[in-house]
């Protein structure tokens, strides 16, 4: 007896009429595999629940994913077999996001806003879509920038408030030397007060950037 694969095993039965053979849902969640494209896949596994004898429903409870995508996917195999369950999107023409657009999105995630001339100091979806069609790439949208992210491995960080002191080591300690100075032998009418003791904020609020895992 013919073992069945994993994913068939996991499929959800159901009660009504089974209009796919056992030996045409294998061939089916074989195929998908070999495809290569999770879309498919998914869609695939609707099609062999449902020619199970599952109910659409239930498919969708089973695959966390609409009602609808069931019910289009076994649609589009009675209407077209197995190859109309591929990602249409394959016709599209070609990608927007090539090696080019990659190296040059690494180069301007390395700088900040603030080098390219653009007044705020982290990067946004949006903002960084405009930087790249301002160097003549082409224009993408805010979602394909995201995936273009996520497939670099950049993630939205908060960074550290870092503040460097401009100075020379010496000057720097002479400084602080005359003011502990003063608050040392000042006068006892004139308070001393530190920074953290008056609500003066001298550094920005830094919010989330986008940064490259290296």
């Amino acid at each position: 007896m013919c073992r069945r694969p994993e994913s068939e095993k996991a499929l959800p039965e159901g009660k009504g009429r089974q209009w796919l053979r056992r030996k045409q849902r294998q061939a089916l969640l074989r195929w998908a595999a070999w495809s290569g494209c999770p879309l498919t896949y998914r869609r695939c596994m609707a099609v062999a629940s449902v020619g199970r004898g599952a109910s659409c429903h239930a498919v969708a409870r089973a695959l966390e994913c609409a009602t609808s995508t069931v019910v289009g996917a076994v649609r589009r195999y009675r209407d077209g077999g197995r190859q109309a369950l591929r990602d249409r999107r394959g016709s599209n023409g070609r990608s927007k996001v090539d090696e080019r657009f990659r190296e040059r999105l690494v180069r301007v995630l390395a700088g900040t806003p603030e080098d390219w001339g653009w007044c705020r100091p982290t990067w946004t979806r949006e903002l960084l879509c405009q930087e790249l069609a301002r160097r003549g790439l082409v224009r993408v949208s805010v979602a394909t920038m995201g995936r273009t992210l996520a497939s670099l491995g950049a993630r939205l960080k908060v960074a550290k408030p870092i503040v460097e002191c401009p100075w020379p080591g010496w000057r720097r300690r002479r400084r602080l030397l005359e003011l502990r100075c003063l608050e040392a032998y000042g006068p006892p009418k004139e308070p001393f007060l530190h920074v953290d003791e008056v609500d003066i904020h001298l550094n920005p609020k830094v919010g989330r950037d986008w940064c490259l895992p290296w």
